[in-house]
């Protein structure tokens, strides 16, 4: 049986066994809770997704991810609960068999290989997020496309009876089913009694900003009763920003296309390429054992990951969910963590202050404290990931000086095949017998006739000895040494320095964003333009509701009114004061103060077509800017597997090749 059987075998026998493991666990933990819990009715309403959907909430680990599956899909889709768990199901089995499919391909290709099942898993684990938000992405289209249906049919009603309640309740029935679920929960919402505390709760669940700025609309005209007019002038506004959120959908699709696939893709060719050129180049096929082999596959495994990060980050263009909480904030506010980075903070206090608004800019809200401790796990990590990588390599190189001796006589001259294979075989043994020896104490006569008593002729018995020799002084010069350590805090350091990189990118990212924001912004104003009597306050609650970069700056301004509105927002200008589009806006606020709202945001009227023209303009240079950068991202590893995986070993081969003719020649 060949080592690949052997493996293959291995990787299949532990995956079949987990998964029976697997099922008796599900077994017994359905076996125990139907003897728990005696119910008559434990066997309705059971639909045939029922078994994946317990699976999925029952297993340790995958019910957390569940749960997360299960909430985004109730803010899309807002049914009853059976609905929701059915389509929450469909999206995990579907992202889940893919995964397994490329976890069982893992497994036979890899060899034993620890670094290539790792990253193999993780790469599935990638590909399992990236279906996912695929699949978020497709149903945010679909519901955007449904709104410009809802709205035609809510602006003929609203025509017919100019009640905004009934127009909405008219709408339902007669809609696509996913955006009446939508229509249902707004028309619950402006006709409760406590309306705005029910706002507030649908700003957290709201699937897009579309549909929050419906709410608005239908609650500022039930408030503020504008007219028939003005109402249906909102909605063509709405319109408008619906349109612009469809193209530019279109386009992010049309322009990523694949490029997070190949990034991602080119783990699963790692190993076949090592399989052809260790076949077809069969002196190569050590290369990929050694030192130099594992520093290749570790530099391709950071690399694609690295990379899969920042090709997600430039094609996530526009509002994301903002970050409460997080696995590092825990952590970081348990003891005794918590105590020494608070003396860290107290140190570097002005730095802190500086960090946790550029945290707040790109939506972190999990505080500094959480930051610092995410940049001591990355730098552990970091070492952690170089030091096993040398390690590893080490031992490999180790075992293959005093195991591995195929190829090592094709150039000589003997008997026949089974002769040569022969030779290999009383190397190997040798090797083993004498490995515990020093390079100057082994005598190479005693090597030889070890050899001859194994069966081999004295002129071949020396080229083993000299062979075996060799390859035991090779076993005594591979340890660890002083530059690798080196090299391991190097990668702590890069790994310590990585989530503040990453930052720095993502802020990069958001200065287009803020331009984006600041345009919603003004549409905004456009609709409250309609309503009479709006205030400051009012219009800054909404602001922060949209707000993203600006949240807490808007926050903050809301607190400071009661000192002074002009002394507020001149506090607000100041700490946004690289973005000129926002400063300009609020200083239309501060005009509004002494004005009113038509006479201070007079210029966004009248330039309306002119604004939505440069904001599509804009918004196809940034989409332009990041797909170019991440379509080079995305071929990086490919280059670099093919030059460090089949270029690389090749060379080595003609260099060794060139070393033993020169020596042939001497």
């Amino acid at each position: 049986m060949s080592q690949y059987d052997f493996f293959t075998i291995l990787a299949l026998t532990g995956f079949t066994l987990s998964s029976i493991g697997l099922v008796i666990l599900l077994v017994y933990n359905k076996w125990r809770t139907e003897r728990l819990v005696r119910s008559p009715n434990i066997n309705r309403n059971r639909n045939s997704f029922y078994f994946l959907f317990w699976c999925f909430n029952t297993i340790p680990g995958v019910n957390t991810v569940f749960q997360k599956v299960l909430e985004n899909t109730e803010i899309l889709y807002p049914a009853d609960r059976m609905s929701i768990n059915q389509e929450a199901t469909k999206s995990m089995a579907k992202s889940s068999g893919i995964v397994i499919i490329m976890v069982v391909y893992t497994l036979l290709v890899s060899r034993g290989d620890i670094w290539f099942i790792a990253m193999g898993v993780i790469a599935s684990i990638c590909f399992f997020h990236k279906i996912l938000t695929g699949t978020y992405k497709k149903k945010q289209e679909q519901l955007l496309n449904q709104m410009k249906v809802m709205i035609n049919h809510l602006k003929h009603h609203y025509e017919n009876k100019a009640i905004v309640e009934d127009a909405l309740e008219d709408c339902i029935g007669e809609v696509p089913h996913e955006i009446e679920l939508h229509v249902e929960k707004i028309h619950k919402i402006i006709t409760s009694p406590t309306m705005e505390a029910e706002i507030e709760d649908y700003v957290n669940t709201s699937p897009n900003s579309n549909m929050l700025m419906l709410l608005m609309i239908c609650s500022s005209c039930k408030i503020y009763s504008n007219g028939e007019r003005s109402f249906l002038e909102s909605l063509t506004y709405l319109e408008d920003e619906i349109n612009q959120d469809v193209l530019t959908s279109m386009k992010i699709k049309e322009k990523f296309k694949m490029t997070l696939s190949i990034c991602l893709g080119t783990v699963f060719f790692i190993k076949p390429i090592e399989i052809w050129v260790s076949k077809y180049f069969t002196g190569s096929a050590g290369f990929y054992s050694s030192m130099a082999g594992k520093a290749v596959l570790i530099g391709l495994f950071i690399m694609i990951f690295v990379l899969y990060f920042l090709i997600d980050a430039l094609q996530n263009i526009g509002r994301k969910k903002i970050k409460e909480s997080s696995i590092y904030k825990k952590l970081a506010n348990t003891d005794p963590v918590s105590g020494l980075l608070n003396r860290y903070i107290n140190k570097k206090f002005t730095k802190t202050m500086k960090l946790d608004e550029n945290m707040k800019e790109i939506g972190d809200h999990t505080t500094p404290k959480a930051f610092y401790f995410k940049q001591l796990v990355f730098a552990l990590l970091g070492f952690m990931l170089v030091f096993s990588g040398t390690v590893t390599g080490i031992l490999s190189e180790r075992k293959n000086a005093i195991n591995s001796f195929n190829k090592s006589y094709d150039n000589s001259i003997v008997v026949d095949e089974k002769y040569r294979q022969t030779m290999e075989e009383t190397s190997s043994r040798t090797a083993k017998k004498y490995k515990g020896v020093s390079t100057k104490k082994l005598d190479r006569d005693e090597i030889a006739e070890y050899a001859i008593k194994d069966g081999l002729k004295e002129n071949y018995a020396y080229m083993v000895a000299d062979k075996v020799i060799e390859q035991i002084d090779e076993y005594h010069q591979t340890y660890y040494k002083f530059w690798m350590l080196l090299l391991a805090i190097a990668g702590a350091v890069i790994g310590f320095y990585a989530p503040m990189l990453y930052l720095k990118f993502e802020l990069f990212l958001s200065k287009g964003n803020k331009k984006m924001e600041v345009s919603q912004f003004q549409t905004l104003i456009l609709i409250f333009m309609s309503s009479d009597g709006i205030r400051l306050d009012t219009i800054l609650e909404w602001m922060e509701r949209f707000a993203y970069s600006f949240k807490p700056t808007i926050s903050e301004c809301i607190i400071s009114l009661e000192s002074g509105e002009k002394k507020a927002l001149e506090k607000m200008k100041n700490q946004e004061e690289t973005c000129d589009e926002f400063i300009r806006f609020v200083d239309c606020l501060e005009i509004m103060i002494d004005t009113d709202i038509h006479t201070a945001f007079n210029d966004i009227q009248v330039d309306r077509a002119y604004l939505l023209k440069e904001r599509e303009i804009e918004m196809d240079r940034i989409i332009n800017e990041r797909s170019s950068l991440a379509s080079l991202l995305s071929l990086a590893p490919a280059m670099f597997l093919i030059f460090g995986y089949m270029v690389a070993p090749m060379s080595t081969l003609v260099s060794k090749m060139f070393s033993q003719m020169q020596l042939t020649v001497e």
